[in-house]
């Protein structure tokens, strides 16, 4: 059965798992020629009929956001994006959390290894500018989606570094408080640049705006 995506703006569809647990939020990014999945949390079945990824995406190695991705991989070599500071972690049953979580694998190594302020391209229509924001994890990052030309901003995605009124949890394997606290930092400056009323896209819970975040948000 197909899950029910529902549409953020009109090239971002959003899989919200009710109940949290093993399933983070999952975003499917339509550019013009290429489609990003970002943090593989479903299986491919669930994903909506013609949306076939080309590209996927983490925004951290924890295994709630990926303990799907080598479904998208049995068939298909599909390339896999993470950051460095969590190549390792990704592969590492002990600091993943596929124990905690019950799955018991070890996926396969990501094929792409990306920093700070590197560009993944969605088609020649869209790109995504790297963010890293450690803190919940050594490679945990951030997204700003935009568009190729022009460079106008569509959203953000802010994986567990950023929730609605929230942060995420500091005390996990390569977390690191200080980390955090300087990445929502950066974070609060990036939220003054950008539209008040851009969809800001967390790994879990609501979605949520910079004017909202900048207002309300108290590790902000």
């Amino acid at each position: 059965m197909r899950s029910q995506f529902r549409p953020v703006i009109p090239d971002i569809l959003y899989f919200h798992a009710d109940g949290g647990g093993e399933h983070a939020s999952v975003y499917l990014i339509t550019g013009d020629t290429e489609t990003v999945l970002v943090d593989p949390s479903i299986e491919p079945s669930r994903l909506p009929e013609g949306k076939e990824p080309t590209k996927l995406l983490l925004t951290h190695a924890h295994a709630d956001h990926f303990w799907a991705v080598d479904r998208f991989r049995e068939d298909v070599d599909l390339p896999l994006y993470v950051h460095s500071g969590d190549e390792a972690q990704l592969i590492d049953p002990m600091t993943n959390g596929t124990v905690f979580f019950g799955q018991d694998f070890t996926p396969k190594p990501a094929s792409h290894i990306i920093s700070d302020l590197d560009l993944i391209s969605v088609g020649d229509s869209l790109e995504l500018l790297t963010i890293h924001t450690p803190g919940h994890t050594k490679g945990c990052c951030c997204f700003l989606l935009r568009e190729t030309k022009g460079q106008t901003s569509l959203a953000l995605i802010t994986g567990d570094t950023l929730f609605r009124s929230s942060m995420g949890r500091t005390d996990l394997p390569s977390g690191s408080p200080l980390e955090m606290e300087h990445s929502l930092a950066k974070l609060r400056v990036l939220l003054t640049e950008l539209p008040t009323d851009l969809p800001i896209l967390p790994g879990h819970g609501p979605l949520t705006t910079p004017e909202r975040e900048l207002k309300y948000n108290p590790f902000l």
